[in-house]
């Protein structure tokens, strides 16, 4: 482990800042596990260190060995600001990138009941229709899971900040033209 994994794996943004500085400082240097700094921190929860490793020009959809990316890491955790961090990030994440399994971090963080981390990737955008290698979409698995408030969130029965639920749409006036079918 290198010194920014180190500093990443410990919670250590001001010495993480410091060595981000440093002439050698690479923040894609990948670990034996093929862990980049950023998939550590997206592990540990440290949004302040996400930050920096992006601004630091950290590669956003870099993949560990497993195939995953630091979003698919922070899903999987249910790390909420990093994955809020991940999404704002100027040009975006792929936050329809699959692992080698075909699971997108909407469905990783479905698999693993993260309500929250759920609903901030579908008012982000993410494709609630992508099928994973055992043919599952999220709506399946969180079926398949039972979890009751992802299965709203999936049918668009609870709003997400970009989804307006049914019954938050404005209701259309009728007007006088008659349409021909």
């Amino acid at each position: 482990m290198n010194p920014i994994h180190l500093a990443c794996s410990k919670g250590h943004v001001e010495v993480l800042e410091k060595l981000l500085k440093g002439p050698k400082a690479n923040p894609d240097k990948a670990d034996g596990e093929g862990r980049t700094p950023l998939h550590i921190a997206c592990f540990n929860g440290n949004a302040k260190a996400v930050e920096l490793l992006l601004k630091a020009g950290a590669t956003k959809d870099a993949t560990n060995k497993d195939g995953q990316t630091p979003l698919h890491v922070a899903c999987m955790e249910g790390k909420l600001d990093v994955v809020k961090a991940l999404l704002a990030v100027e040009g975006g994440v792929d936050i329809n990138k699959t692992d080698p399994d075909g699971r997108t971090a909407l469905l990783v963080a479905v698999l693993n009941g993260h309500d929250e981390v759920v609903k901030a990737l579908l008012g982000a955008g993410a494709d609630k229709t992508v099928v994973n290698d055992a043919g599952q979409t999220a709506l399946d698995v969180a079926v398949a899971k039972d979890r009751k408030e992802i299965i709203k969130m999936l049918k668009g029965e609870i709003a997400t900040e970009e989804q307006p639920t049914p019954q938050q749409t404005t209701p259309q006036k009728p007007t006088d033209e008659k349409k021909e079918l």
